[in-house]
């Protein structure tokens, strides 16, 4: 009895061990690149809940008055909430069930979205409350590329609906404009009547490109059908996208263009099989999936003429599961939704570290979307994110632009003493904090499922971002509270935090900060000038927010690049601000070159025709790129010279070299030394061999000094050789022994070579002569002094041999660099000499081609998709390659969508009448789905004509 006593005391050490490990087990930690981890509130098991109607969600008729205090103050883990505490579900107010501002049922569109939607589940409050247990969860890396398996199962699991947090109120919420659209200038030239030579060789440009697409449609069709991508050499499937089928949805409207109608309607109809509630993926990445996705449905749906009524079904579907990423504090998406129903169902708050162009690049797609629908809040989502943007326009640290990070969270933390209630504001006086409904109050502060990436170039779209976890042991000055262990004080009074109100804002440790047109920020200002086009013009925000811009644009970020035979181009760079400063990083990135259409776009439509003049170089400049190379491809990125001014820009050699080696002047002084050391060291060594002839000659005959010699020859060799043989070689190495009359020091030292009468002569003249004896110089690392001549000789040879070669001149440096790079002139270096099929430069130049109908664009863009004809085509469809700049690039096994739904896309459209897909009646998307524009007479918008197919003529 008193042994079984004993071990009780074990017993319940271990029962707790137990407990503890399942308790903490569930706790994903720190991720291995160092982010932060993610706060989140997550609900034990629960009984299945109850279904109820079938309501989609949206605006909210009704808030909760009650309120109650944000803080980041949360519960020790494994502690259970009290009976009164608010649960996730139950907190809801039975008022956020959402209706719709406008009724769906229209002449137009008939059905109401919760019959579109029939088949999702909807999950209503539950009746028992679900305690709360807070924990940290490491979300992981947000990509919009994320390789899942080809043709893996989706999960059993599917996107449920469930009662907005964060829903919008009726009466605040925004609707679409309701002003009748006004005359907004032409965009495109009067077609003019061409000759027969010209049409006949347009036609069969016209024919080539289209076989290009069918050769493209062919291979994905066979060889990965509903697939995302297909390979184009192996022929395997891949699913980067959700596995939704992108290539598919991304290339319809292209078919129909094209007129490839049977094609068409193949792929029209095999979108019904596509699920848009489920996916390989954790997450869904919100920009990726929209303009592809829900552009490439909608524009599909606006070309056929409104006929494809499952399109629009399929399109509403996944727009309603984009919209939960909207259900935020303060409405502003988060870019990586976590769709599954026990992420979902937590509370989301947008991140901290926001790429600027997945955050504004929505606003299209939504728009149109509103506007077949009459779904209202498909508009309120966009139209909030632009109204933060206009706030905070003018208050950037480069004001008229935005940078490429962005704190969307809405969350300034505050951090406050333990049980204080107010905090103090910008004006030093104390002021409330911010209440929320109570039907919140559980979780307030919100869940940031948001792995964002910030910019290291154009290396890394997005790193992983979080809301960082509080650390509650810290108090405002950065000391540990008493309840701290790092801490034996007394006297520190521990703090919360709590979350402060704020608009759109840089990230709070940003100490530079990058403003540019290329990647991570390129189609928020794409999307400017084309969203007031979908309206209209019955928005005039959009054009006073992009002409702000363009002025920071001209002034802060265009530069000429210096080129050979002095071409006018112009081009964006990327502008760092830290601080004070200003430093622009002249980049030519072909991400960046979708911005000469975009200007001349605006140029039309604004009444800006000085700056059609910039939008035509800026388009030149992506030319001079592709000219340039080997390939006749431009590289995905590459740095050039920036010229001081626009008008005077001669090429200048010198300069030219000084940008590719900058370093030249302090490499050049390190030669002059290592090379003065490796002469006083050869000239000591040339000494000692006189000086031993010398000696030979005094005691003996000549012959046995040279044996003399030769046997000390072999014994200093063998030691070095020892020595080398530790350092690099292997240990069964043996060197050979110098032939009679070979000296070492001759032969690997390689002394000047001089007469012996003349190094005698002037033995003694070096020895006084400090210039040509630089012993024991602080600059270079030397073994021992060497001024006599008992001094150590196998010294000397290390020594030599760690000094190394020296290094290149200015000259030998460059040459050796261009050389190596395969760098045409005017390239300093590569960011990347990579070609993935991308669309900007044939973008602008079809852009170009059509606001001035210059058929020399037709010329430049026909030499662009030769070059990619001959090197990407392959035998099932066209590949990325891995450098431009080689005779034979390799390709890499990859064709992403925009290929078909972009590259291809501009090819056709500048090699068609003018008055197909007009651009006085139709405005792309930044992946090129066209959408039919309202006119000053509209017809229907929910219904436009058909679009004949130019193929089918």
């Amino acid at each position: 009895m008193m042994r079984l006593r004993r071990y009780r005391v074990f017993v319940v050490c271990a029962v707790f061990t137990v407990i503890a490990l399942y308790e903490f087990t569930s706790i994903r930690h720190w991720s291995s690149t160092g982010g932060v981890s993610v706060e989140e509130t997550r609900l034990s098991d629960d009984p299945e809940t109850p279904r109820v109607q079938d309501e989609p969600a949206g605006f909210a008729k009704q808030a909760n008055p009650s309120s109650a205090i944000i803080n980041d103050e949360e519960p020790q883990l494994g502690t259970t909430a009290t009976a009164a505490e608010p649960t996730e579900l139950d907190a809801l107010p039975e008022t956020t069930s959402a209706t719709s501002l406008s009724s769906s049922s229209t002449a137009d569109f008939t059905t109401p979205t919760s019959e579109l939607l029939s088949h999702v589940e909807t999950v209503a409050p539950t009746a028992d409350p679900v305690p709360l247990r807070h924990d940290y969860e490491d979300l992981g890396r947000g990509e919009g590329r994320l390789e899942a398996p080809a043709f893996a199962s989706k999960p059993a699991v599917h996107w449920k609906r469930f009662p907005e947090r964060y829903p919008v109120l009726e009466e605040s919420a925004i609707t679409l404009p309701t002003a009748n659209p006004i005359a907004i200038p032409r965009i495109q030239h009067e077609a003019q009547q061409e000759s027969a030579e010209h049409k006949a060789e347009r036609e069969s440009r016209l024919a080539a490109v289209k076989e290009a697409m069918n050769h493209t449609w062919t291979g994905y069709r066979n060889k990965a059908w509903m697939a995302d991508e297909v390979r184009p050499i192996s022929g395997d499937a891949r699913n980067p996208f959700c596995g939704w089928a992108a290539t598919l949805v991304d290339s319809l409207d292209t078919l129909w263009i094209m007129g490839f109608e049977e094609q068409f309607e193949e792929a029209a109809k095999a979108v019904s099989q596509i699920d848009f509630t489920t996916t390989m993926r954790d997450d869904i990445p919100l920009f990726e999936t929209t303009i592809r996705y829900l552009g490439g449905l909608l524009g599909a749906y606006d070309v056929g003429g409104g006929k494809h009524r499952n399109l629009l079904d399929k399109a509403v579907e996944l727009a309603d599961v984009l919209m939960g990423a909207f259900d935020t504090p303060n409405r502003m998406p988060v870019t990586y939704y976590w769709w599954k129903p026990e992420a979902a169902r937590k509370p989301h708050r947008a991140g901290s570290h926001a790429v600027l162009s997945e955050l504004g690049s929505l606003s299209v797609e939504f728009t149109r979307l509103a506007q077949i629908t009459k779904e209202h809040r498909y508009y309120d989502a966009v139209a909030r994110i632009t109204n933060e943007f206009e706030a905070w326009q003018n208050h950037t640290r480069l004001p008229g632009m935005w940078p490429i990070e962005v704190d969307a969270s809405g969350c300034r933390r505050v951090a406050t003493p333990a049980g204080d209630d107010t905090s103090t504001g910008d004006d030093g006086t104390q002021k409330p904090l911010r209440y929320v409904d109570s039907a919140n109050a559980a979780d307030s502060e919100g869940t940031s499922h948001e792995p964002d990436w910030a910019s290291e170039h154009q290396n890394r779209k997005r790193q992983l971002e979080t809301v960082p976890t509080v650390n509650h042991s810290l108090t405002s000055q950065g000391r540990h509270s008493p309840d701290s262990p790092l801490s034996q004080e007394s006297d520190q009074i521990p703090v919360q935090t709590h979350c402060e109100p704020q608009g759109l804002s840089s990230p709070s440790d940003a100490f530079s900060e990058t403003f540019t047109l290329g990647g991570q920020s390129d189609s928020l200002y794409e999307y400017l000038p084309k969203e007031y086009l979908l309206l209209g013009g019955a928005e005039p925000k959009y054009q006073t927010m992009y002409e702000q811009a363009v002025e920071v644009i001209k002034k802060n970020l265009l530069f000429r690049p210096m080129t050979l035979y002095e071409r006018d181009v112009l081009h964006s760079g990327a502008l760092s601000v830290a601080g004070g400063g200003y430093h622009l990083l002249p980049e030519i990135t072909h991400l960046t070159c979708f911005a000469g259409g975009m200007l001349g776009m605006a140029a039309k439509i604004f009444n800006r025709p000085d700056e059609l003049e910039l939008a035509s170089k800026f388009a030149e400049s992506c030319v001079w790129a592709y000219d340039s190379t080997q390939t006749g491809i431009m590289p995905e990125g590459f740095i050039a010279v920036a010229c001081t001014g626009a008008v005077d820009c001669a090429w200048n050699q010198t300069r030219y070299w000084e940008a590719i080696d900058p370093y030249h002047v302090s490499r050049e002084e390190q030669r002059d030394k290592l090379s003065a050391r490796k002469e006083a060291l050869e000239a000591k060594a040339e000494r000692r061999r006189l000086r031993a002839l010398g000696a030979a000659g005094t005691t003996g005959s000549s012959q046995e000094a040279e044996a003399r010699e030769y046997e000390e020859e072999v014994r200093r060799a063998n030691n070095l050789f020892k020595k080398l043989k530790r350092r690099q070689l292997g240990d069964d190495f043996e060197p050979p022994p110098p032939s009679p009359g070979e000296h070492f020091v001759e032969e690997h030292l390689e002394p000047k070579q001089q007469d012996d009468g003349a190094a005698a002569a002037s033995l003694h003249a070096a020895d006084q002569d400090p210039a040509t004896s630089i012993e024991g110089s602080s600059d270079f690392p030397t073994s021992t002094a060497l001024a006599t001549d008992s001094e150590d000789d196998e010294a000397d040879e290390d020594e030599y041999l760690f000094l190394g070669p020296l290094p290149p001149t200015h000259e030998e440096y460059v040459r050796s660099r261009i050389e190596e790079a395969r760098m045409p002139p005017g390239f300093v270096s590569f960011q990347s000499t990579k070609y993935i099929l991308r669309p900007e430069a044939i973008e602008s130049v079809f852009y170009m081609y059509r606001i001035t109908g210059d058929v020399a664009w037709q010329e430049k863009g026909w030499r662009m998709f030769e070059s990619i004809q001959k090197y990407t085509r392959t035998r099932l469809a066209y590949s990325a390659i891995e450098d431009v700049t080689s005779h034979v690039p390799l390709p890499t096994d990859e064709m992403e969508s925009f290929w078909a739904a972009e590259t291809l896309k501009y090819f056709f459209l500048l090699f068609s009448e003018v008055d197909v897909l007009s651009l006085d009646e139709w405005v792309l998307n930044t992946e090129a789905h066209p959408f039919k524009r309202p006119q000053p007479q509209p017809e229907s918008p929910t219904s436009p004509p058909p679009l004949q197919p130019p193929g089918a003529l």
